[in-house]
């Protein structure tokens, strides 16, 4: 046997012992946090009784305008870069149930949860499409005094 052939066929038991048949190789997981303003645009309340004060049934839909709290996205700090359109249910005085749907220049996110008004609300990312499809992790909001909310999306990217 030439020594070619031989090199030949030790590259391809290397290979058959390295990488098992149907086996996949692990990718590295990416983790990113983006950081956007988040400036509310319209809303609407449905206002069940009793009115005026926020109770079980009570329901708000909001879009709001994200802009880039530092430059991301190929683009530059204060630049807007997508919107948000939340569904807030309430199921107490403190409580909701939400549904966000973020759109972004390269892709969306699914948020889904329920809040506290009494503590910083923490959102669920439970699905996403374009580079986010797949992803998990986490959108959290603060909210500065005197001044438009901070979304922080911390996500895990397969």
């Amino acid at each position: 046997m030439s020594r070619a052939a031989v090199l030949g066929l030790c590259s391809v038991s290397l290979l058959l012992f390295a990488a098992p048949a149907g086996a996949k190789q692990a990718s590295p997981e990416v983790f990113l946090t983006i950081r956007l303003v988040s400036k509310t645009q319209s809303s609407r309340v449905v206002d069940r009784a009793p009115k005026h004060e926020i109770n079980k049934g009570d329901v708000v839909y909001a879009l709001s305008f994200l802009y880039n709290q530092a430059a991301q996205f190929g683009r530059p700090k204060g630049a807007l870069v997508g919107y948000d359109r939340a569904l807030d249910t309430f199921l107490s005085r403190t409580r909701a149930r939400v549904s966000v749907q973020v759109t972004l220049p390269d892709g969306g996110l699914k948020l889904a949860g329920e809040v506290s008004r009494t503590t910083a609300p923490v959102i669920r990312v439970v699905g996403g499409t374009g580079r986010y499809a797949h992803v998990r992790g986490t959108c959290s909001e603060r909210d500065p005094k005197n001044g438009p909310a901070i979304n922080v999306y911390r996500l895990q990217l397969p």
